[in-house]
């Protein structure tokens, strides 16, 4: 139940949050842009510390780093235009969802709670995404099988997904 409590006490930060209003010109998450080109992705990556390895399992190339399956970078033609990664708990979503609003503005929230009839678990989640033109990123939080996931996602208008935003 407490899971389900931490989900709610970040809903009423973030109703905090939102109230900042200021602006950011572009996305950049851990110095990955929408447009880098694979070469210069890996060499970010490189100069950080890491590697990317490509998953052969897309139509399009999608690399996992040497840090986390779960962090991802898309790319289509050539191109990055998505990129995911885990935050650490609670408090990293927050310090994230803070920071965003101080650079982005005041994000969108949306949440939906699900409460199965099979068994007794619950699915929480929560979203706050900010636009900019064809970019989109977003931070969710998720409550699911008495665990909690953090995530941070970047995703850029493309030619290969077109189910992308």
């Amino acid at each position: 139940m407490s899971s389900a409590l931490n989900i709610i006490q970040v809903a009423a930060l973030v109703s905090l949050a939102l109230l900042h209003v200021s602006k950011a010109a572009a996305f950049d998450v851990d110095g990955f842009k929408v447009g880098m080109t694979i070469e210069e992705a890996q060499a970010l990556a490189h100069r950080q510390g890491f590697s990317l390895t490509n998953r052969k399992d897309n139509p399009w190339p999608v690399f996992e780093t040497t840090l986390s399956k779960d962090q991802k970078l898309a790319f289509c033609n050539e191109q990055l235009f998505g990129y995911s990664k885990p935050l650490k708990d609670l408090t990293a979503f927050i310090r994230s969802l803070t920071q965003m609003t101080r650079d982005l503005g005041r994000g969108e929230y949306s949440s939906q709670g699900y409460d199965s009839p099979i068994s007794p678990e619950s699915i929480f989640t929560m979203y706050v995404n900010w636009q900019s033109g064809d970019e989109e990123i977003g931070l969710k939080a998720q409550q699911f099988n008495s665990k909690e996931y953090f995530t941070i996602t970047w995703l850029s208008k493309n030619d290969c997904d077109k189910s992308s935003k």
